[in-house]
């Protein structure tokens, strides 16, 4: 694990606001799971393969907060399952309180060397 990744697992609800290489998936709404988080992006695993360079609205519900952040699809991985890449932009409704988060989160002791 990178130092500026955590681990963490949780719903996230992604409009597909764009996709120019699959115009058939704009306006999708689904649901997937975040793999790892960092104050700039994340990976999420999800059932439908969405290609690279889709913009996309991203809602996650952490404990009592709501964080509606948007970003782009920087890589995707096709298989049984597909994961993709995706950078937040800086322009999100919640990008400040997303960044903050990530100064408040600690990483276990047990976890300092893998940094």
């Amino acid at each position: 694990m990178r130092g500026d990744r955590i681990e963490r697992q949780e719903e996230v609800l992604v409009d597909i606001i764009s996709c120019k290489k699959n115009p058939e998936l704009s306006d999708v709404h689904l649901s997937a799971t975040t793999i790892d988080l960092s104050a700039y992006g994340m990976k999420v695993a999800m059932n439908v393969s969405v290609p690279e360079e889709s913009h996309l609205g991203l809602r996650l519900d952490l404990g009592d907060e709501v964080y509606r952040l948007e970003g782009d699809v920087r890589w995707s991985v096709d298989g049984e399952r597909g994961f993709i890449g995706i950078e937040i932009e800086k322009e999100s409704p919640d990008y400040d309180k997303w960044v903050a988060l990530f100064g408040e989160i600690r990483v276990p002791e047990d976890q300092l060397s893998l940094i």
